[in-house]
């Protein structure tokens, strides 16, 4: 048995470790092994970029954009917080696509609202994305006082 093999980590994590309400401990366990080496963990994150890969090239294919349009896609969420474990092999997927794979600028209910400005045809600018954050930090302060 390796040091780094997942299932040590697994048993660690459960009995060692606290667990935190926001993350799965799954998730910490697979990200530690994976930075020490552990294959299995790097293959759980290739398999995992696989099936987003097959997730944005549906809806690409499902929203009718033009095979010459690139496509601007953003991503979020507890999986994408391993940084190059999982991009690296998105955006190994995504290469015969026309897909340009971007950091998120904003939160998930930011964009959706920004989306739905686009969508009713109202012009925006930068200027909207910068009142759009700040209107969105506001009203979280006051649901969440």
């Amino acid at each position: 048995q390796y040091p780094w093999d997942i299932l040590w980590y697994i048993a660690r994590r459960k009995y060692i470790y606290p667990r935190t309400p926001k993350e799965s401990p799954h998730a910490l366990v697979d990200y530690e092994a994976a930075l020490l080496g552990d294959p299995n963990a790097k293959e759980l994150y290739k398999r995992s970029a696989y099936e987003h890969s097959l997730t944005i090239k549906a809806l690409i294919r499902e929203l009718d954009f033009s095979e010459l349009e690139v496509v601007p896609v953003s991503y979020n969420g507890g999986v994408f917080k391993a940084g190059e474990f999982i991009l690296r092999p998105l955006r190994d997927f995504l290469e015969d696509s026309n897909v340009d794979l971007q950091e998120p600028i904003l939160s998930p209910a930011r964009g959706a609202c920004l989306l739905a400005i686009d969508k009713s045809g109202t012009p925006w600018d930068d200027s909207v994305v910068q009142t759009l954050g700040l209107w969105c930090l506001c009203a979280a302060e006051k649901v969440f006082k």
